[in-house]
Order: C-alpha cells, then sequence, then structure tokens
C-alpha cells in the first residue's frame, strides 16, 4: 500500500513492530521458496522508495489512536501472527508451524528423526521441507481432508520424501506420538501443527467492526471508521497475489480521496 501511495505522489509512512521490514518473507517462508537475495533486493527497493520507515514500534489502542489524528489515513496490514493451535490433550507437546519456520530460518530450530504435520497444506509442506533439511528421516503430513496444497511447497516436500495421510483426525499428542480418532498412533519425536494463524487484532479501537477475528471492510477495504483501512490477512486469509490487489484498491481508494474524485473498481 505504502509502496502504491507514492507512486501516486503521496507521503506514507510505514509503521512495523518487528526489527525489520519484510514480515513473513523474512521471518517465516524458507530461502529454498524465496531466495534471501530476492527478498533484500525487494526490500531495498522499497528502502529506497519510503525514506519514512519506522521499525520496532509498539502497537496497541493507544499507538493506533494517535496514528489516526496524527495522519489523513492509516491503513492496517498486520497480517496473520496468531497460529491456531488444536483444542486437544497434549498440544503443549507440539510447536506451531509458524514458530517451528521462524526459528529454521534463523537457525535455531530443532528437529527430531521422526515428524508428523498436523495440516497438509502449504505452510505444512513447508515445515516438512524444512524438517528434512534439519535432518528429520521420516515425515508424515496428515489432514481431515484431502490436502489443499499445491505448487512449489507441495513439490518441494514430496521431493523431500514426505508421506501424506487422509483423512484422519488427532485424538491426542502423546510422548509417543500423534494418536488418531480412528485408535492408532503415529510415532513422532516432534510433532508440528499448520492449520492456519490468525491476526492479533487487540490494538483495534473498538469503533473498528470485527467479525469472527477479522476486520470487516468494504469493497475499497475501508472499515467502518473511515479513516481506517484493512488489507491483506487482517482481512482473510489469501495468497500473496490477492494481498497485492488488495494493497492497490486500497491506495487507488484513500488516493481518489485526496484528490476528491471517484474511483470505479
Amino acid at each position: 500500500v505504502a509502496w502504491q501511495l507514492r507512486q501516486k505522489g503521496h507521503e506514507a509512512t510505514v509503521y512495523e513492530v518487528a526489527g525489520r521490514l519484510g514480515g513473513k518473507f523474512t521471518r517465516v517462508i524458507p530461502e529454498s521458496r524465496i531466495p534471501r537475495e530476492v527478498v533484500e533486493t525487494e526490500l531495498n527497493r522499497i528502502r529506497e522508495a519510503l525514506p519514512h520507515i519506522h521499525l520496532q514500534q509498539p502497537l496497541g489502542r493507544e499507538e493506533m489512536e494517535r496514528l489516526r489524528e496524527d495522519f489523513d489515513f492509516v491503513v492496517i496490514a498486520t497480517g496473520a501472527q496468531k497460529p491456531r493451535m488444536l483444542p486437544i490433550p497434549g498440544i503443549e507437546r507440539a510447536v506451531s508451524a509458524l514458530d517451528f519456520l521462524q526459528a529454521a530460518k534463523a537457525g535455531s530450530a530443532a528437529c527430531g528423526k521422526r515428524v508428523v504435520v498436523i495440516g497438509a497444506g502449504n505452510v505444512g509442506c513447508d515445515a516438512a521441507a524444512e524438517a528434512v533439511r534439519l535432518g528429520a528421516e521420516s515425515i508424515t503430513l496428515i489432514d481431515i481432508q484431502e490436502p489443499a496444497s499445491f505448487g512449489k511447497e507441495r513439490q518441494h516436500a514430496e521431493a523431500a520424501g514426505a508421506k501424506f495421510l487422509w483423512p484422519v483426525a488427532t485424538r491426542a499428542i502423546t510422548a509417543e506420538g500423534v494418536e488418531l480418532t480412528r485408535g492408532d498412533v503415529l510415532p513422532a519425536d516432534t510433532v508440528v501443527v499448520a492449520v492456519g494463524d490468525t491476526p492479533d487484532l487487540s490494538f483495534l479501537p473498538r469503533t473498528i467492526v470485527t467479525e469472527r477475528g477479522f476486520v470487516v471492510v468494504n469493497e475499497r477495504f475501508q472499515t467502518s471508521d473511515p479513516k481506517v483501512y484493512a488489507v491483506v490477512d487482517t482481512v482473510k486469509l489469501g495468497l500473496l497475489t490477492e494481498a497485492i490487489g488488495a494493497g492497490r484498491k486500497a491506495a487507488e481508494a484513500i488516493d481518489a480521496l485526496l484528490k476528491d474524485r471517484e474511483v470505479d473498481f
């Protein structure tokens, strides 16, 4: 969004809670899928185009209210940073895919020889491929339905020797492994839960309407507060291409308002 607004001649300021830009691209997605050089090249382009970037900024309701008062518009693009964990016995024995991938990219992840990944989507496939890189010898991805994974993520997991098992449901996680509802146990030294992430919206003022854990927006990605827009995973979970499209639409809507003209999507 900031990039698009800058291209349209507006001043855009970025506030980031982390110590560096890039979100999941820099902290989570394996380099086997997006090489570090590619990410750094794009981030350098952003740094050159956006002179006003503030890192390690706290984000609470007070900060959000201050931003709303200080700027003409605020765009929320904080993503989905809260892992979903299953409400089953022994879940404390498992690690979320988000935490596992983040640790793997930082070089601090530990992984056993036998790994079970609960959730066989693209994130689960990334976790499986990284587990093999870290020394795992047996990888099984399980799902309650036919896996939704596809593309490079699925190819990398299959090339790493990962096995897919469905439809199965998890009853508990024990010292032996993953106990399925059908009665058998999949042996595991490490269990990774990859059933999705949700946005943390605790910083939002109560005036901004949410529904089922996501921000409610109109077709222009404007929230119930006319000065606040929301895009990407704060609105709904989706692909990178969808996020780029949402950012472009939000920028076009803001540009139109600042220039006092109509925008037609």
